[in-house]
């Protein structure tokens, strides 16, 4: 039997930290797939793009040879064959075709992925990528850009994800990956991402080689623009500025063959913004810094030892010197905490050491972004703990922002309050600095390594599975997936007051399905995929809230298109 899944956990704010090991990860559920069974591409999945891009875009702003047509886009056996043809037309010398689902299939988070077999040759240019559906942001690539898979034919055995972002000018962040052997034009591989929503990792055949946790935007704060619903697009390019044209090597027609397209998702934490998920090679040169006291120390990414729950590195602290105060390191990244209640990290400290982590939270009271005060919390790592254990591995470190004290010792001014939201909002400061100074209590050395700071909220709702234990305010809802209606049964006492709503994973009301007082006994509503508006809800993961006087129970399920 399954056992219940937190969304969201119900907490009371303590004033004590609270010390975990890492959790299993929520488990994906298919919510869109094209498997390619017909004899046509499924207009209401994908639209076609055709032409050169002219006149808002001319040769789709890469430079491209092609000219793209529908007619090179063709489903048998299962397949999606998109043929890259040497052929004049429409004024271009190459032909092949471009898909896209906007307004068909747009996606905020989950695992997105395409199983295909890739051309070869000089020129070529497959590529399975997403766009933002409505730039919220701006043009590109303010609102951003996430490739999937790109490719170039005349190096087979690699491929390309790219994040890009700007502000506004191009900033782009791209890793590749290599067959160990054979070429990707010799069978069928599957490249994925998993996005979420603060950090999307890319993997190939199911083995993780990519993660990025840190961007940034112009228009809005953090996670922006990876914050909002993008679409799938799958093209075969000739040409353009990253494969250079075709030469006398290249041999036509190319085929770009796909068996799958598939994306899944699961209920993630929209309540976290992250501080700095350690995906740097320098972290000095993203705000960090080091301090001296009695002894003397530094920080380096770490890339050798898996970090945990961030991305490719951690941050690698040593200090060492003689008892008591032997100096810290921290980060300026001013953010607003509106509505977080905790500042959490994942630590690894080394063994046999003792020691405390003095951490402070440095804010702003005044809107200029320097620090007019500062609150303390004290973190004791030894063998036994109690805030993390030396030799322990990987722990997760969860403080309430109540259990920090103002510590007016280095700035003695300020209001005395610890101002979650920014003076641009209405509120007395915001956060400007996060720091650590390390109090050694047996000399030596002090080392460890850290990930993913971040600052959460720990109160909202509770998600079970369907057949979770205990007591049962909400039914399982069936059918679960759906496609055109599911119905759920939930019981009222009499004369209780109640209200079923849906719900996207941010929390957002898609759709109140029913309310009012009841008479006691059970009850049915159901819900046929669309909002308040009458529009069609996107597929993906929701969730069905149902709310009494006696409690509250929340409930996943799943529409498919």
């Amino acid at each position: 039997m399954k056992t219940p899944r937190s969304l969201l956990l119900l907490a009371v704010l303590a004033a004590f930290a609270t010390l975990s090991a890492a959790p299993a990860r929520a488990q994906y559920t298919l919510v869109w797939e094209d498997n390619f069974d017909g004899t046509t591409v499924n207009t209401s999945k994908w639209a076609f793009q055709t032409g050169t891009g002219c006149p808002t875009l001319c040769n789709w702003g890469n430079n491209e040879l092609q000219y793209y047509r529908a007619e090179n886009a063709t489903v048998s056996g299962g397949l999606l064959t998109i043929t890259a043809r040497q052929q004049s037309f429409g004024g271009k010398s190459y032909t092949s075709a471009r898909l896209r689902s906007q307004g068909l299939a747009d996606f905020t988070y989950g695992k997105i992925e395409m199983r295909a077999k890739l051309p070869i040759g000089r020129g070529l240019w497959p590529a399975f990528w997403m766009l933002p559906t409505n730039s919220p942001y701006g043009n590109w690539p303010m609102s951003g850009e996430i490739d999937i898979m790109e490719y170039v034919g005349h190096q087979p055995s690699q491929v390309f994800g790219t994040l890009h972002y700007g502000n506004p000018n191009q900033i782009y962040s791209s890793t590749s990956t290599s067959l160990a052997s054979g070429t990707f034009h010799d069978g069928f591989h599957t490249f994925a991402i998993e996005w979420e929503p603060n950090r999307i990792r890319w993997l190939l055949d199911g083995v993780q080689y990519a993660c990025k946790s840190n961007w940034i935007s112009s228009a809005a704060g953090y996670p922006a623009p990876f914050d909002k619903p993008f679409h799938m697009l799958i093209n075969l390019a000739v040409g353009g500025n990253l494969p250079g044209s075709p030469d006398g090597s290249t041999v036509f027609p190319q085929e770009f063959v796909i068996d799958w397209v598939r994306v899944w998702q699961k209920p993630q934490d929209m309540t976290s913004i992250l501080f700095d998920g350690m995906d740097h090679a320098n972290p000095f040169a993203n705000g960090w810094f080091v301090f001296n006291g009695g002894g003397g120390g530094s920080i380096a990414a770490n890339s050798t030892l898996p970090p945990q729950d961030g991305c490719g590195a951690s941050l690698e602290v040593g200090y060492g010197g003689p008892n008591g105060y032997i100096g810290g390191f921290g980060r300026t990244f001013p953010i607003d905490l509106s509505g977080r209640t905790n500042f959490e990290f994942w630590i690894n400290p080394d063994a046999n050491q003792r020691y405390t982590l003095e951490i402070n939270l440095q804010e702003d009271d005044n809107g200029d972004n320097s620090t007019d005060e500062e609150f303390q919390y004290n973190l004791v790592v030894s063998p036994t703990g109690p805030g993390a254990i030396a030799g322990g591995g990987w722990q997760k470190v969860s403080i309430p922002l109540a259990g920090f004290f103002d510590d007016n010792s280095v700035f003695p001014g300020g209001n005395g309050v610890l101002d979650p939201i920014s003076t641009l909002k209405g509120g007395n400061g915001q956060l400007v600095s996060v720091v650590m100074a390390i109090i050694s209590q047996g000399g030596g050395n002090q080392t460890f390594r850290t990930d993913f700071w971040n600052f959460r909220n720990t109160t909202a709702l509770d998600v079970a599975e369907d057949d979770a234990p205990g007591p049962r305010l909400l039914g399982a809802a069936a059918p679960n997936p759906f496609r055109s209606s599911t119905t759920l049964r939930f019981a009222v006492q009499k004369g209780e007051r109640y209200a079923v709503t849906v719900h996207d994973l941010s929390g957002r009301r898609v759709r109140e399905l029913e309310s009012g007082r009841g008479l006691a006994g059970e009850r049915t509503v159901s819900w046929d995929g669309r909002t308040d508006t009458g529009a069609s809800a996107a597929p993906g993961v929701y969730l069905i809230r149902v709310r009494r006087d006696s409690g509250a129970e929340v409930r996943k399920i799943v529409l498919q298109r």
